[in-house]
């Protein structure tokens, strides 16, 4: 994916272009950017700044991409600060427009998934060697040697890594981490790696609308933490 043309690739199977100077735009690229962006020369080619931006706080962005010479770290994020934090947001939604409307594309579905989707399955399915094969296509794509793991929960973990890695900001992440983990996993995930200290069961189960409830008041118990 080409950031300074967004340019349908060979990679991308599914994608909606935004053309931009016109109604038909998007707010994605001013949604995923710092309030202060610094990096102008990889960043914003107009250098607008958006004041509610969806960006990356250094911590979690050094945790994602640990391993030194990622290109989806080095070619793809940009660096800035929002409200005085330290941040860094992704050049994937980059603003190509200066008329005062939005012009990026969004990938719907790239080969990139495809193939890490075929090391999840193979996973799940009891063929380890299978998964870490197709696992290792998207990180040498990316700069980075072979994994080193080679099957159970290490193995899993570095798949879901990669995905975290390859997909930030694709609006996948939170179905991920419920194929990653346990629900009991997950809480202790959310709140000792993320440090989502509030983090509960209404944020991982979505509550039973009421109009389903009143139809089988009995039967159909309200889900954990929302009142019935």
């Amino acid at each position: 994916f080409n950031v300074d043309t967004q340019d349908n690739a060979v990679e991308n199977i599914f994608q909606i272009p935004f053309l931009g100077e016109s109604a038909s735009s998007t707010s994605l690229c001013s949604m995923f950017r710092p309030s202060t962006p610094d990096d102008l020369v990889n960043g914003e080619t107009n250098g607008k700044k958006s004041a509610g931006s969806f960006f990356m706080p250094k911590n979690t962005t050094l945790r994602i991409w640990d391993e030194e010479g990622d290109k989806r770290f080095t070619e793809m994020m940009a660096h800035g600060f929002h409200q005085g934090l330290e941040a860094y947001y992704p050049l994937k939604y980059k603003d190509l427009n200066d008329s005062g409307y939005y012009s990026c594309d969004q990938i719907v579905l790239r080969y990139a998934d495809v193939v890490l989707m075929m090391a999840e399955a193979e996973y799940h399915g009891g063929a380890p060697a299978e998964a870490v094969k197709w696992l290792n296509m998207a990180r040498n794509r990316a700069g980075l040697a072979n994994t080193t793991a080679t099957s159970g929960t290490a193995l899993r973990d570095a798949i879901y890594k990669e995905r975290e890695r390859e997909f930030a900001y694709e609006f996948k992440g939170w179905s991920d981490l419920k194929r990653r983990f346990t629900k009991d996993e997950l809480e202790t995930f959310m709140k000792n790696v993320n440090n989502a200290t509030e983090y509960s069961d209404t944020d991982y189960y979505l509550p039973i609308p009421h109009a389903q409830y009143l139809l089988n008041p009995t039967g159909l118990w309200q889900n954990p933490g929302y009142n019935e």
